[in-house]
């Protein structure tokens, strides 16, 4: 059987600047009062907070770009290439269950999170985080499996 090479559904993560910098800043500025005994360094505590939270936003919103998912008629294909190459095939016959999880960010902003997982242990299974219109390529996603499984 030959690999189709055009993708029924390509899903790409969505990139919010408020939600990855306001948690990255709060984490970083937590752990360094608790680091350096609160006060007396404040204001190098905060500067230091402030571009940890970028530096970290940033190379999430280049790894966002580069990131994809492509489902097929018979399988999914997860590639991210930014500092790593990172490719991942799973066959739909071997994905358990479906999960749509909509945080109060996502909600906040339209996005969704899709989980999809495996028997295997360890790595198993993809995330599909931070995706416009989550309900439908949830839907989209579930058919495409009904789909495969009624073809056995």
């Amino acid at each position: 059987m030959s690999k189709e090479s055009n993708p029924k559904l390509t899903i790409t993560p969505q990139f919010i600047f408020f939600q990855h910098f306001n948690a990255s800043l709060l984490c970083f500025f937590i752990a360094s009062c608790f680091c350096y005994k609160i006060f007396p360094k404040i204001l190098i505590l905060a500067l230091f907070s402030i571009f940890a939270s970028l530096a970290i936003t940033f190379y999430v919103k280049i790894l966002y770009k580069k990131t994809k998912h492509e489902f097929f008629s018979d399988r999914l294909s997860y590639s991210e290439s930014f500092l790593n190459q990172y490719f991942k095939e799973i066959s739909y016959k071997k994905i358990n269950e479906a999960q749509l999880i909509r945080g109060i960010w996502q909600r906040t902003f339209g996005l969704g999170t899709i989980i999809l997982t495996t028997a295997a242990t360890g790595n198993a299974g993809v995330r599909i985080v931070n995706i416009e219109n989550p309900e439908e390529n949830y839907q989209k996603i579930r058919d495409l499996l009904k789909n495969h499984s009624e073809q056995k």
